[in-house]
């Protein structure tokens, strides 16, 4: 065991009680002895208690080191890697949803656009189917009074008036009210 500070503070009062008694040299090497004692003593608890902290400190490293420790280092590791992957995945599901949210409402919007555009369509058939004739008829009838005969190639305002005998070229590069009247007139002219 340790010697503490009462036990010192004893063996103290003691020296000092010796060291009046005047019996000096006995007491001086009793001292010694006792000192010495004292100084084994400590010296030997001070390496047992240095053993037992190497000791502890090698079961220590051991037990970081050991098999089970990495395993569970690892473990952990992959724990926060996975906890970190469940938050990321969580987030682009939201934004998953926001966009798939966005991209439903444009779809119904798109699919609303759809239904107006094929009754329209339906409606332009069924316009066309019954006014085809009439502007075919009202076509001709232009023709053959005016007689323009149309380059439907060309880019620009092109064709020919014909006459009995004559014919009438005519070339406009835009279609504007001078060149509209000018082609009247020259219509007028034929006639």
């Amino acid at each position: 065991m340790m010697p503490e500070f009462q036990d010192t503070a004893v063996v103290m009062k003691e020296v000092h009680s010796l060291f009046r008694a005047e019996n000096d040299c006995a007491t001086v090497a009793d001292t010694k002895v006792l000192e010495h004692s004292i100084h084994e003593h400590f010296e030997q608890k001070e390496q047992e208690i240095k053993a037992t902290i190497h000791a502890l400190t090698c079961d220590i490293k051991q037990q970081e080191t050991s098999p089970e420790m990495e395993e569970l280092n690892t473990i952990r590791e992959k724990s926060e890697w996975l906890a970190n992957e469940a938050v990321s995945s969580a987030q682009a599901v939201k934004e998953m949803e926001k966009e798939q949210k966005e991209l439903e409402a444009r779809l119904q919007q798109l699919s609303v656009e759809n239904e107006k555009l094929v009754q329209s369509e339906k409606q332009l058939r069924s316009e066309t189917i019954v006014d085809a004739p009439k502007v075919a008829h009202s076509l001709s009838l232009y023709k053959n009074i005016s007689r323009v005969k149309w380059d439907y190639d060309a880019a620009s305002m092109k064709g020919v008036i014909t006459r009995r005998t004559e014919v009438y070229p005519f070339n406009y590069p835009e279609a504007n009210y001078d060149s509209i009247n000018t082609l009247w007139d020259l219509i007028a002219s034929a006639g």
